[in-house]
């Protein structure tokens, strides 16, 4: 029994010694590196696809801003045409403004007036004038009266 046990007790040393041997150990990157290459382009991909979509939010916040410029532009453009126009319609209601523009732009006339016209004459300059002249109240006079 004593060379079985012998023979037993070389066996169970010569597996301590195959255990206690130090192994050439790998590093743990290194046999992990396939996965951990994987994780580091999935990271990369993520990140990069993020920073792509703050991007273009960006681009479309500025598109935004610029549309929202172009709008109150318009929109002060469409008040001052309608301060304009209301002006005009109470200009129309008035019976003096109106005899004025007629006189002035179609050069109509009252009886035993003769209507000049001079070079600056235009529809234009004529209604301007006859505005003024209604909020202001003049009464002023552009043609001659020549009796008969």
């Amino acid at each position: 029994m004593t060379k079985e046990t012998q023979q037993r007790n070389s066996n169970v040393i010569s597996m301590n010694n195959k255990l206690n041997q130090k192994k050439p150990s790998t590093p743990v990157f290194k046999s992990h590196s396939l996965m951990t290459k994987l994780i580091l382009v999935g990271v990369i991909a993520i990140s990069g696809s993020m920073i792509v979509g703050i991007g273009n939010q960006f681009s479309q916040a500025s598109q935004l801003d610029q549309k929202i410029e172009q709008a109150k532009a318009e929109k002060e453009v469409a008040e001052k045409q309608k301060e304009s126009l209301t002006q005009q319609v109470e200009l129309l209601q008035s019976d003096e403004y109106i005899a004025k523009l007629a006189r002035s732009e179609y050069y109509l006339s009252k009886t035993g007036e003769i209507i000049f016209s001079t070079p600056n004459d235009t529809a234009e300059h004529k209604a301007q004038q006859a505005k003024e002249e209604v909020e202001q109240g003049e009464t002023v006079v552009k043609v001659t009266t020549q009796n008969r």
